[in-house]
C-alpha cells in the first residue's frame, strides 16, 4: 500500500512539473498550437530540464490520441485520457488552454 501511495505521489509531482513548465516552453519555442510533433515535445522537455522518464505526460497533453499511442511507452498507451486529465488538473490558469475543446485557439489577450 505504501509503495502505491509513493508511486502516485511521484506521478502527481511529475504531472505538476510538466503541466506548469512544458506548455509555456513549447509556446516560447514554437508558438501556440493545439498539437506539436513528438520531436518538438522532446526538444522542449530537454530545454525545460524536465525528467525524460515522464515524457508520456507531454505526449498526452500535446499530441492527438493516435499519435500518442504511436510514441508512448507500451505501459501507458491505454492511459491517454487519464494522463491528459492529470496534466489538466495542474495546468496554470494563466496559460492558453491545451485541453480538449480548445480548438487550438488561445484565449483572448494571448498572442498566437
Amino acid at each position: 500500500m505504501l509503495k502505491r501511495m509513493l508511486e502516485r505521489l511521484v506521478l502527481r509531482s511529475a504531472a505538476k512539473l510538466y503541466a506548469r513548465r512544458l506548455g509555456p516552453q513549447l509556446i516560447r519555442d514554437y508558438g501556440f498550437s493545439e498539437h506539436y510533433t513528438p520531436a518538438q515535445i522532446r526538444a522542449s522537455i530537454e530545454r525545460a530540464k524536465l525528467p525524460n522518464f515522464h515524457i508520456d505526460f507531454g505526449y498526452a497533453a500535446f499530441l492527438p490520441e493516435d499519435s500518442f499511442k504511436a510514441v508512448a511507452k507500451p505501459s501507458n498507451r491505454q492511459d491517454y485520457d487519464s494522463l491528459r486529465r492529470l496534466m489538466a488538473a495542474f495546468k496554470s490558469s494563466r496559460e492558453p488552454s491545451w485541453d480538449e475543446g480548445s480548438g487550438g485557439h488561445p484565449p483572448p489577450g494571448v498572442a498566437s
